[in-house]
């Protein structure tokens, strides 16, 4: 019984890691405002502070994932806990802008990672075994959470405190929760190896993930990562996922200043920012369930229809005064916005199965790396040189066309052959 209610510790702290780490990492939309209005930075050079860490997240990936092979998913996380609450609250003293791309472009960005996908699914795949996958799925939504949480709170601190004293406030917060829980985390059952050499029933019943990808590719052979190089599907996969962020960073990290621009509070524009990525938990959840009954393809196009829906609601916004437009894009975006994480990690499975899995999988999520720090900076730099955000935003839908097309004819069965050859 102990042991059972361990377990959901294990998960309830993981799902707080993700909920913190991404939490900060995305309210720097909120932050944005109040940072601009002190310093007087252009927009494309400030946010590319956020391009820079969003960058350095996609990177550093594979070193995190050796670090946790090393040394453990514990001292990690506490690691990442101590370097993302000492980022955050040094973050409340910047004179310079070297000093902001430093202490969040680069050391939040290595300590989000830290506490974020990569040792936390490794944890938690040390934990569980047949529900693996729930677990895993409900630790992880705790990034739509975070920024529903952090985003208002952040915003409420800047408004009653500025936003220095709001950034040494959340990083506190960070530190006096993160280390704790995490310090008392433990890296996989304590007994499970020994039962498992007395036992022979019981290895039977672990769940292998190296074995589960060793089945045989589409034609009979095993992926490797320099075979899938070599064929159009991975490419087409690799600019999905760059055009993917292009698409939607401009979006989800200027909001706050567009929502506001167009004389809206703050408050609702950092509620609207908190409402849209608790959607996104949601849209995690519906769009994975409908990518198993009517195919990766369909369930990913009506995502990106969610996300282009929801950004022409926000353009409209400048002719069309009306609240209800704001909710619209919050419900749309959202839902959008975090739905094709779980249909891409489930459609790379279907198309690369094999144990270098994890190998095809990372070299990919560059892709979304470079992407995602170029988003934000582009958005900055159009509003720089046209004055007004307009023009980025509507960029970023024909990106999203061409995004979803691309992962579209990357799916398709019945180009198989052709891809692959």
């Amino acid at each position: 019984m102990f042991k059972y209610f361990f377990k959901w510790i294990i998960v309830t702290i993981s799902f707080i890691n993700i909920a913190i780490a991404y939490g900060l990492n995305f309210s720097f939309s909120i932050f944005f405002v109040a940072i601009l209005e002190e310093f007087r930075w252009n927009r494309a050079t400030t946010a590319g502070v956020f391009s820079l860490s969003a960058l350095l997240l996609g990177i550093s990936s594979w070193f995190i994932g050796g670090l946790v092979d090393r040394f453990g998913s514990r001292k990690v996380l506490l690691w990442g806990a101590v370097l993302l609450s000492f980022s955050t609250i040094s973050s409340g003293w910047i004179k310079n802008i070297w000093q902001f791309y430093f202490l969040f472009g680069v050391l939040s960005a290595i300590g989000t990672c830290s506490l974020g996908w990569v040792p936390n699914s490794v944890l938690l795949s040390n934990w569980f075994v047949e529900n693996r996958g729930t677990m895993v799925g409900i630790a992880f939504s705790g990034m739509g959470i975070g920024i529903l949480i952090v985003g208002p709170t952040a915003q409420y601190f800047i408004s009653q405190f500025g936003w220095r004293i709001a950034y040494m406030l959340l990083g506190l917060v960070a530190l006096l929760l993160l280390v704790p829980l995490n310090y008392f985390q433990q890296d996989r059952p304590v007994r499970k190896v020994a039962h498992s050499t007395q036992d022979s029933s019981v290895p039977n019943k672990i769940y292998n993930p190296i074995k589960q990808f060793q089945k045989l590719g589409e034609e009979g052979e095993d992926w490797t990562l320099r075979r899938s190089m070599k064929t159009l599907r991975f490419w087409f996969l690799f600019l999905s996922f760059f055009l993917i962020p292009l698409g939607i960073f401009p979006v989800l990290i200027h909001q706050f200043p567009y929502i506001v621009e167009q004389n809206y509070s703050k408050s609702l524009a950092a509620f609207i920012f908190g409402l849209m990525g608790f959607l996104s938990t949601i849209g995690r959840l519906i769009f994975g369930t409908l990518s198993d009954a009517i195919g990766r393809e369909k369930a990913v196009a009506l995502s990106f229809l969610c996300s282009i829906s929801g950004i022409l609601a926000l353009l409209f916004l400048s002719s069309f005064q009306s609240t209800v437009l704001l909710y619209l894009y919050a419900i749309l975006f959202g839902l959008g916005f975090g739905a094709r994480g779980p249909i891409i990690a489930a459609m790379m499975a279907d198309l690369y199965q094999g144990k270098h899995f994890g190998s095809i999988y990372g070299f990919i999520n560059i892709g979304n790396g470079i992407g995602g720090a170029l988003g934000p900076w582009l958005g900055g730099y159009l509003y720089d040189i046209s004055g007004s955000y307009v023009v980025a935003f509507i960029i970023c839908i024909p990106v999203l066309i061409l995004a979803c097309i691309f992962f579209w004819v990357a799916g398709r069965k019945g180009l198989s052959s052709k891809l692959n050859e």
